[in-house]
């Protein structure tokens, strides 16, 4: 999504708060909070941020332009089991929570991005 809105270089901050977040909820289920940032650097989560080739990347930014995209877009399901996870264990998923109104709840992109961004994030460094 933020490819389509021509706000790439906000990639970064959304792996740093990703990761963040997503410890927290690993956390909360009981895991060893460290053990994502390995598992979430290394692997899916920063080829789909950056790879031409990744279908939740083309995905995002079709959504956010209009336009359609057939192929099957994993992220989707991944954002509606994360928003389950997070109210099961009571952790709030500030990137999950933007996405799934943007997703399911057909809110304005842009609006719900930029309210993302805009957010403080000493709550994700806590």
């Amino acid at each position: 999504m933020l490819d389509g809105l021509n706000y790439s270089s906000l990639k970064g901050s959304l792996m740093a708060r990703g990761t963040r977040e997503l410890s927290r909820l690993l956390r909360a289920m009981g895991g060893n909070d460290l053990t994502i940032y390995g598992l979430s650097h290394l692997g899916d989560y920063e080829a789909t941020l950056f790879s031409m080739y990744s279908h939740n990347r083309k995905f995002g930014q079709a959504l956010v332009q209009g336009e359609r995209f057939e192929k099957l877009a994993e992220g989707v399901s991944t954002v509606r089991a994360l928003r389950e996870l997070s109210k099961q264990f009571d952790v709030e998923l500030p990137i999950t929570n933007a996405l799934y109104e943007i997703l399911f709840e057909n809110k304005n992109a842009k609006d719900t991005l930029e309210d993302l961004f805009l957010r403080p994030v000493t709550f994700e460094f806590q």
